[in-house]
């Protein structure tokens, strides 16, 4: 019975991982499974098999989550692309009051500010950047070579980072990089090539992120 709520737990992770605006981390949060996942991705080999039986669960939900919500989000950028966009926009706003409780749990300090404010600077930057049309172009194809690789590597770092960092959208960063609509018309497709240095920027960011918290 445990296993089954770890894998629909899970399966809520996977489908925002994959929906821009919803931070995976933030969704874990909720569920009140962010700290063991941390650890049990961190920590893996100290406690091999218990940290096993409940990644195993957790990762299958959100494998099926992911390619549940996949066709519905192409579908939906591709005829409602207004509408979603504003969706997405209420989740990231939606998402602020939890992470925002979480973070004073043990009191507010002045000096927690400088981290925020960073990280604020950041996401304006993104932001302006795209604004200023130099970066969000569309990618509609890519070739297998050795620096589109490097690239979907990199893609999938950002798209790992939603699982670790609460509030942080892995998947509204690959759409300000003009990226999201291609990486998520290749899950559907099962376009191997491209998942493979994708599914392993993820992977290898997930692990040394977790080790870090």
């Amino acid at each position: 019975m445990k296993q089954l709520i770890d894998f629909l737990k899970g399966a809520i992770i996977g489908v925002a991982i994959l929906v821009p605006g919803a931070s995976a981390g933030t969704i874990a949060l909720s569920v009140g499974i962010y700290e063991r996942l941390v650890n049990s991705i961190g920590n893996l080999f100290k406690n091999l098999k218990e940290n096993m039986i409940f990644l195993i669960p957790v990762g299958l939900g959100g494998v099926v989550g992911l390619f549940a919500i996949s066709r519905i989000m192409e579908h939906l950028l591709d005829n409602f692309m207004m509408p979603t966009m504003f969706v997405f926009i209420g989740l990231i706003l939606g998402g602020i009051p939890l992470v925002f409780k979480r973070a004073n749990e043990k009191g507010f300090e002045k000096k927690y500010l400088i981290p925020a404010g960073i990280t604020l600077a950041i996401g304006l930057g993104f932001a302006i950047v795209e604004l200023l049309g130099l970066t969000g172009y569309a990618i509609t194809q890519m070739d297998i070579s050795v620096v589109n690789i490097l690239l979907l590597f990199v893609f999938g770092v950002v798209a790992a980072t939603s699982l670790v960092i609460p509030g942080f959208s892995g998947s509204f960063m690959l759409i300000l990089l003009g990226a999201y609509a291609f990486l998520l018309s290749s899950v559907n497709s099962l376009d191997i090539p491209i998942l493979i240095p994708f599914v392993f920027g993820v992977r290898n960011w997930n692990a040394g992120l977790c080790k870090i918290c």
